[in-house]
C-alpha cells in the first residue's frame, strides 16, 4: 500500500496515481502502460491462487470472471479446479461465453469462441472483476468503463485481485461498486 502525497479528489486521479504508481515501481504485466486498463500486474498468478482460497469462491460450481489480462490467471485457476467458467464476450454486450471440463488454454481471450458455448447469467454464484483500485472495506474503482465498470451483471458477491500498490485504507472518491473479498500475492482479505 503506497499512500503519498495529497489524496485525489476524483476518482479520475486516484486511478492516474494508481497507474503511474504502478509503472513506478515497475509492479506493470502486459498491456504496458497501464493507464486506462483494469491493470494487469506482477504477482497477479499468486493472488488468483490466494483467491481461490476465499470461502465463497472455494464453494462456488459456476463463475464469472472479468475478460481482462489481470484475471487470465484466475480463469485459469477456475478451470483446473473443474468450475464452470462464464466469461463476457469480447465484443457484444449481453452476451457470454461459458466452460466446462475446457483445457486451460480456453482461459485465453482469443480462446473463448474456440473453446466456449453461449451462454446466460443462469447459475452463477459468485464474480470476480478487474479494479484500478480497492479499499479495506471492499470499495472498489475501476477503469470506469467497459464489462464490469460498476459491478456484477448479477446480484452475486464480487471478489477481486490486486496488486498491493493498488489497495488503500480508503478511496476518498465514490467507488464503481463493492466487493466481499479481494487477494494480492501476499494474502486474501475480507471486508464484509
Amino acid at each position: 500500500m503506497l499512500e503519498t502525497g495529497p489524496l485525489p479528489s476524483t476518482a479520475g486521479e486516484l486511478r492516474e496515481r494508481i497507474w503511474s504508481d504502478l509503472v513506478r515501481h515497475n509492479a506493470c504485466a502486459f498491456p504496458i502502460p497501464p493507464h486506462g486498463h483494469n491493470p494487469n500486474f506482477k504477482g497477479a498468478r499468486g493472488a488468483a491462487r490466494t483467491l481461490m482460497l476465499h470461502p465463497i469462491l472455494a464453494g462456488s460450481r459456476v463463475v464469472l470472471v472479468g475478460m481482462e489480462a489481470a484475471l487470465l490467471p484466475v480463469r485459469e485457476e477456475v478451470l483446473t479446479s473443474g468450475k464452470t467458467l462464464i466469461v463476457p464476450h469480447r465484443t457484444k454486450a449481453n452476451k457470454y461465453w461459458q466452460f466446462e471440463g475446457a483445457v486451460k488454454a480456453a482461459a485465453k481471450i482469443s480462446n473463448f469462441s474456440v473453446y466456449g458455448t453461449p451462454t446466460t447469467l443462469e447459475g452463477i454464484e459468485v464474480c470476480v472483476l478487474a479494479s484500478v483500485c480497492v479499499d479495506a472495506r471492499g470499495l472498489r474503482l475501476s477503469k470506469g468503463f467497459g464489462f464490469g465498470s460498476r459491478g456484477a451483471p448479477v446480484n452475486v458477491p464480487v471478489l477481486t485481485v490486486a496488486h498491493k500498490l493498488m489497495v488503500r485504507d480508503a478511496l476518498g472518491v465514490p467507488a464503481d461498486s463493492r466487493v466481499v473479498g479481494y487477494s494480492t500475492a501476499g494474502g486474501l482479505f475480507h471486508t464484509v
